[in-house]
């Protein structure tokens, strides 16, 4: 797949699939970038909060336990509860949220 990924458009097919190329071409990277830059940057947008918010709700949790048992004991099951929200509470969301006009959008 890295050989190929360097042939022209030209040298790609079955019969020369193993040989090297003649020349490193790299409009196949080039074009396959252009393709996926706007879903690339949709994904950036969704995991960079989301590790972000992850990573500060542990940290949460690690500062009530270390905080004392009287923190901990009520910090740990409303972090733990809200993990456990159940399926069916996410319909009437789906639906709230599409009649705010928020579905389908960043903010959404």
């Amino acid at each position: 797949m890295l050989v190929t990924g360097f042939k022209s458009f030209d040298e790609v097919s079955l019969q020369t699939m193993w040989n090297l190329p003649h020349s490193i071409a790299l409009d196949n990277y080039y074009e396959a970038f252009s393709k996926l830059a706007p879903h690339l940057w949709n994904s950036l947008i969704m995991v960079v909060p989301a590790a972000i918010i992850s990573s500060i709700v542990g940290a949460i949790n690690v500062l009530c336990f270390l905080a004392g048992a009287s923190a901990f004991k009520y910090c740990f099951p409303l972090l733990l509860f809200g993990m456990f929200i159940p399926y069916r509470a996410s319909h009437p969301l789906a639906v709230f949220m599409k009649n705010i006009g928020l579905a389908g959008s960043m903010w959404g």
